[in-house]
């Protein structure tokens, strides 16, 4: 990070370092079967699975990963987008709220 200068009074300068702002701490989710419907996928077992399941899905492969970790509360029309994928591959329908609960 950059120092930031401020000028002082009578032309003396003083240098104040940024800091950031620490990130609100998630708890984890109460269910998270996305790991556990994911594994079922053979189409997704190798060859970076976690990255080419986040393209399918429309998702970036970083907040993907931040929910199968369950270190983020994830958005409601994300995990739309996870659940449509997952109930095509699996050929069955799937309840959002059977998937993942924060």
């Amino acid at each position: 990070m950059r120092p930031r200068i401020d000028c002082g009074t009578l032309g003396l300068f003083s240098i104040r370092k940024e800091v950031p702002i620490p990130r609100r701490a998630v708890p984890p989710p109460t269910r998270n079967e996305v790991p556990k419907l994911l594994a079922q996928l053979q189409d997704y077992w190798f060859h970076g699975p976690q990255k080419r399941f986040a393209q399918d899905a429309g998702i970036t492969p970083t907040t993907f990963s931040r929910i199968l970790r369950g270190q983020t509360n994830p958005r409601y029309s994300d995990m739309l987008k996870i659940v449509a994928l997952l109930e095509k591959k699996l050929g069955r329908k799937l309840d959002p709220r059977d998937v993942y609960v924060p």
